[in-house]
């Protein structure tokens, strides 16, 4: 019952998440922005493509298509710098537009709670992995000092000699 609900919340958080991440990439200022930064960052290797072949342009093709097989590889950071550029363009061009940057900023403020929280988790995580090895530490001092009575020089079970 309490995996249930943990996971409604899950998905109602998710939800919530693209459902505002949906409202600020449709808007037409965002879209306007985000068009000028693909452009920026993947726009002019495929216009350099169609001008080198077209003209037989041996070093245009060649920039084009070396640029262009570096974007296609998977985790290529154009992707995190083309949306990047088009929120500063937002800002820069449309700066009244406060709807889609209410959202930029919201969606921001979350990003930064989720990465202060899980900080905060894993700083905790390591002072209680580092108090128990300092107790687990201090029982095996604590162990090898204490004096065993067989190999202390004394009599056994309190016979005197």
């Amino acid at each position: 019952m309490k995996k249930d609900g943990l996971i409604r919340k899950l998905f109602r958080k998710i939800g919530s998440f693209f459902k505002k991440l949906f409202i600020m990439i449709l808007n037409p200022h965002f879209l306007i922005c985000f068009g000028i930064a693909w452009i920026i960052t993947n726009g002019w290797s495929y216009a350099f493509l169609g001008i080198g072949i077209w003209t037989g342009t041996t070093w245009m093709t060649m920039v084009a298509t070396g640029y262009l097989a570096f974007l296609w590889l998977p985790g290529t950071p154009e992707k995190i710098a083309t949306c990047a550029i088009a929120i500063f363009l937002l800002r820069l061009i449309f700066p009244h537009d406060e709807k889609t940057l209410g959202t930029v900023k919201e969606l921001f403020r979350g990003a930064k709670e989720d990465i202060r929280r899980r900080k905060v988790r894993r700083r905790a995580k390591r002072i209680e992995k580092f108090r128990r090895k300092a107790i687990k530490q201090a029982e095996k001092k604590q162990q090898k000092s204490a004096i065993d009575p067989s190999q202390a020089g004394g009599t056994e079970h309190g016979e005197d000699s």
